[in-house]
């Protein structure tokens, strides 16, 4: 295995990485950037296009797990506002893919997730959330880390 240097990304790039096979996980990770394309695009259909029907999806912060397409389809057309997203890295596959990614529903705030993508013959059958609202590192810390800018979506 080769090892891959790599930048954060500072603005609208994704970032796409290949673990070990240049080809293993492509097509998954182009369902995952399809996903993030359809939110920004307010297009129901899309983002939920790539699951199967017993899809499942689990956000562990509000304990919530919605399952089957049809109900994550509900949930997603329902949502009051979909945010706009900015993709900074996404990495993995063909099982399992990784994404980071910036949220504004449009109060300003910024949110940093996480979502892991888990996949089966190239369609979605989970994806689990994770969420954070950006915050300032502590005092104690700053001297021994760098913060990276929040861009916006």
């Amino acid at each position: 295995m080769t090892a891959v240097a790599c930048r954060l990304p500072t603005t609208t790039e994704v970032v796409l990485m290949d673990h070990l096979d240049p080809g293993d996980g492509r097509i998954e990770r182009s369902a995952v950037e399809r996903y993030f394309a359809a939110i920004n695009a307010r297009d129901v259909g899309a983002i939920v296009a790539d699951l199967v029907e017993d899809a499942e999806w689990s956000w562990p912060g509000s304990g919530e797990i919605i399952r089957g397409r049809a109900s994550i389809e509900t949930v997603v057309a329902r949502t009051p506002t979909l945010p706009r997203v900015l993709v900074h890295r996404i990495i993995g596959g063909p099982s399992l893919v990784a994404a980071v990614w910036t949220a504004d529903y449009g109060d300003g705030v910024p949110w940093r997730n996480i979502s892991l993508f888990e996949f089966r013959d190239g369609r979605i059958v989970g994806k689990t959330d994770g969420f954070g609202s950006a915050f300032e590192p502590p005092t104690w810390r700053r001297e021994l880390v760098e913060v990276s800018p929040l861009p916006k979506p």
